[in-house]
Parts: C-alpha cells; sequence; structure tokens
C-alpha cells in the first residue's frame, strides 16, 4: 500500500476517534444517574443531591471509597499522558506512553466498580433519599456501557497516535 494512504487512513481513524470521543462525554454529561427532586433551576439542590448520592455511600463503605480514589486518579493520568503523547511527538516516547495509557485505562474499567458500589448502596430500602430519585436501571446500563466504550476508544486512539507518529510523523 502507499504512505499516503496509510497515513490518510490513520488519520482519518484519529479524527474519528476523536469525534466519537468528544461525543460520548457529552452524552455523559446529560445522561443523568440521578433525578433530584424540586424546580429544574434550583442549581443549589442538585449540587446538594448530587453531593449526597456521591458521598454518603463513601462514608460507609471502605471499598467503594477506595475504588473511587482510585478510579479518579487513574482517569486523569490517561489524559495527561495523551497530551503528553500529543506534545513529545518527535521523542521516543510514544510506545511506553502507549503502553501506560492502556494500562491506565484498564485501571479505570476496573475501578468504575465503584459507580456500581454506590447505586448499589442507594437501591437498598434502608437508604433514604429524599433529595433525588434514581434513573431507571436502563439509564445507569447505558451510561455505563458508554464510559466503557469511552474508554475503549482512549485506549485505541492512544495506540493509533503512536502508529502515526512512530511511523510516519503525523
Amino acid at each position: 500500500m502507499q504512505p499516503k494512504f496509510l497515513v490518510t487512513v490513520i488519520t482519518l481513524a484519529i479524527v474519528t476517534a476523536l469525534f466519537d470521543l468528544v461525543i460520548m462525554l457529552v452524552i455523559l454529561i446529560f445522561l443523568h444517574s440521578i433525578k433530584p427532586t424540586g424546580s429544574i433551576f434550583n442549581i443549589k439542590r442538585k449540587i446538594i443531591a448530587r453531593r449526597k448520592y456521591l458521598h454518603e455511600p463513601l462514608k460507609h463503605d471502605h471499598t467503594a471509597r477506595k475504588y473511587f480514589i482510585l478510579g479518579f486518579v487513574t482517569v486523569c493520568v490517561p489524559f495527561i499522558c495523551t497530551v503528553s503523547q500529543l506534545s513529545t511527538a518527535t521523542y521516543d516516547y510514544q510506545v511506553p506512553l502507549a503502553v501506560l495509557i492502556c494500562v491506565f485505562y484498564l485501571l479505570t474499567w476496573r475501578f468504575s466498580r465503584a459507580i456500581d458500589l454506590i447505586h448499589n448502596y442507594w437501591e437498598q430500602p434502608a437508604h433514604s433519599h429524599p433529595e433525588f430519585e434514581l434513573a431507571s436501571e436502563k439509564t445507569f446500563w447505558l451510561r455505563g456501557l458508554i464510559f466503557k466504550s469511552a474508554l475503549v476508544i482512549g485506549m485505541i486512539l492512544s495506540i493509533l497516535i503512536a502508529v502515526g507518529t512512530i511511523y510516519f510523523g503525523i
């Protein structure tokens, strides 16, 4: 195959992966796990409900707290590594950065169990939540599917960037 054709294919794959990632993240922003009770425009009530939804289960469940903290850290590291992968394109750091990014995305996949633990905490009848109501099981499942798909696309994107910069100097 012609090198220009391969460069075009890899560039289109990178642009498509970025576009898919942006679309998925926008969908995740508007697809909520909880619906705060009260007015739609009461932002303070929404913040209080979101804080209670996240923090109360973390106070009582050590495993959920550990997964949540480690998940937050493992989400931040691949983002920083992807930015550094784009900025160090002229050096020989592409393969180690791609491997590091993929490992941290896999760890993020593992620690995303914290969201399941938080949701299961609120589904128990012993825990009342008058500030909000939980979204349906289908919505919760769809959020998890979109999040994990975004992780896979992030891994593919890091590999494509590494291949593109190593072989073609994109």
